[in-house]
């Protein structure tokens, strides 16, 4: 079990570690939450349960769940420590809490930030230590309470989407280049160019391979739906795709979401990522999808933004990462 301090438990609420076989009851929780939020994102039952074995999870010690008295759960808090050797300690956490328990927020902020001082405390280096939390840029309530416990907004995010029934023209690559589909035997070369993709963007750490691995996992995933660009035996851009029907209802959409895209720096400005995203709109169309969806840094360093907006993505939503220094 944990050795971190419990969030403390009151007449209204008990804490307590998750199994898995909570999921359903994580499920409605998260639920309830987005929906009383006004928050259009959903997920199912077998995406929590993916997301509870994920193997950077230990459930005895990274998530908390607050349980009623009569066996409703109230909240839920997730913690993830990722530490890159030379560069920082990252902590994240993400919080969802049952309308009308709001209350319940503040033990749950607490509990994750002694987590992750626990976890840097167990590193003997000088490296950076920073928390992040997620919020949705119209909940100003979690906002204000997270600045409350010290943290401060240091990043906007923007999901974008894109209708399939206008014209989609695709764009050409250079010679050197095959669009192919993504196959199982890509994984290790498509790691390698993500983390070589994303070392220069905010806030971003190179996945474990173990996670890396357990995302081909993912109902949502969809193989089918993802693209690499090689050049030669190697991976210069790739597209992984998503489909969450749970959540189209709310959305008012069936979208294929890009749900990550990365170009090796020596191959930027190639027109890579836009033919990849023109084939994988295609692709999407002919699956019976209406709407392509992204999400992205709103200040993304590869002009990101504008590319997608030349390939006509508008903006639907906007969240926000708020962060938290610690001291060395």
């Amino acid at each position: 079990m944990s050795t971190f301090a419990e969030p403390e438990s009151t007449t209204e609420a008990t804490w307590r570690a998750p199994a898995v076989a909570d999921a359903p009851q994580i499920h409605a929780l998260h639920d309830a939450w987005a929906e009383a939020a006004g928050l259009s994102w959903r997920e199912s039952v077998d995406e929590i349960t993916h997301e509870m074995t994920q193997p950077s999870i230990d459930l005895d010690t990274d998530v908390r769940i607050a349980e009623g008295a009569d066996g409703t759960l109230l909240a839920a808090v997730w913690a993830h420590h990722r530490v890159v050797e030379g560069f920082k300690h990252r902590a994240y956490f993400f919080l969802a809490c049952r309308p009308g328990h709001a209350a319940l927020e503040d033990p749950a902020i607490e509990w994750a930030e002694r987590h992750a001082r626990a976890r840097f405390a167990a590193f003997d280096d000088r490296m950076r230590r920073v928390i992040r939390a997620w919020s949705d840029i119209r909940d100003a309530g979690r906002i204000e309470r997270l600045q409350a416990h010290g943290f401060e907004i240091a990043r906007y995010f923007v999901d974008m989407t894109r209708p399939l029934d206008e014209p989609i023209r695709p764009v050409s690559t250079p010679e050197e280049v095959e669009i192919l589909p993504w196959a199982p035997e890509w994984s290790p070369a498509t790691w390698e160019t993500h983390c070589e993709a994303f070392a220069d963007h905010w806030g971003s750490l190179p996945p474990a391979w173990d996670d890396w691995q357990h995302r081909f996992s993912s109902p949502a995933f969809r193989p089918d739906l993802s693209l690499v660009a090689v050049a030669g035996s190697e991976v210069a851009s790739y597209l992984l795709s998503a489909v969450f029907p749970h959540g189209w209802a709310h959305r008012g959409r069936k979208e294929g979401w890009i749900e990550t895209l990365g170009t090796q720096r020596a191959w930027r400005r190639k027109g890579l990522a836009s033919a990849l995203i023109t084939e994988a709109m295609l692709r999407y169309r002919s699956a019976g999808l209406d709407h392509a969806a992204l999400g992205v840094d709103a200040a993304n360093p590869t002009g990101a933004f504008g590319v997608y907006e030349r390939l006509g993505f508008s903006e639907v939503e906007r969240s926000v990462d708020l962060m938290k220094e610690i001291p060395v």
